[in-house]
């Protein structure tokens, strides 16, 4: 957690706040989808792993399936957030 808290930080300080401040109503929508999404999230995750895995393995069949999962897995996740991704 140590670097996302950080991040955090250096967004707050580079935008000049922080979400909730910034854009209420997101962090309302996104609240309310977090649960939902988080399921995604840690699917995303795995995806990733085993994208990396199979490109380190130079099973390139294998890693292009992954691949077209992962991006379904991302724009699943900016249509749960209502953002283009």
């Amino acid at each position: 957690m140590e670097e996302f808290d950080l991040a955090q930080l250096m967004l707050k300080e580079v935008l000049g706040g922080d979400l909730a401040t910034r854009r209420p109503r997101f962090k309302m929508t996104h609240q309310t989808r977090a649960d939902a999404l988080l399921a995604l999230h840690n699917h995303q995750v795995a995806l990733l792993r085993d994208w990396r895995a199979a490109l380190s393995a130079d099973d390139h069949q294998s890693a292009d399936r992954f691949l077209a999962d992962l991006l379904v897995c991302i724009n699943a996740i900016a249509s749960g957030l209502r953002t283009t991704g």
